[in-house]
């Protein structure tokens, strides 16, 4: 599963309001949710949803550093990030102090195939 969470810090305004966005990608540079990240980036762009959108990509731990990092951010832009089901793996496998509970999920964007 494919989803994009944003902090509850970004949830107030509109979008008339937004006008920096950044994007965390809990992945390297043409992976999966690297691609689903740029596709919502364009998307924004093409809505004029926001001025500048940054793309990040950040490795280490399944995701979780990256994680950590996106909650803890004192960025005066909008943050959203693209991950998935495999970062709930990585948070178990990891005993990770960082929870996907300090993020609000904001759209699901996709699917993972499970049989």
């Amino acid at each position: 599963m494919y989803w994009l969470a944003m902090t509850a810090n970004a949830v107030t305004g509109t979008a008339a309001d937004l006008t920096q966005a950044e994007i965390t990608v809990l992945a390297g540079p043409g992976s999966g949710y690297d691609q689903l990240a740029r596709s919502v980036q364009k998307s924004m762009q093409g809505q004029e949803l926001a001025n500048s959108i940054q793309m990040v990509n950040r490795l280490g731990t399944g995701g979780t550093i990256a994680l950590a990092n996106f909650i803890n951010s004192n960025s005066s832009a909008t943050n959203l990030m693209a991950t998935g089901i495999g970062m709930v793996g990585s948070i178990i496998t990891s005993h990770s102090p960082v929870r996907m509970e300090r993020t609000k999920p904001f759209l699901m964007a996709g699917h993972e195939n499970s049989k």
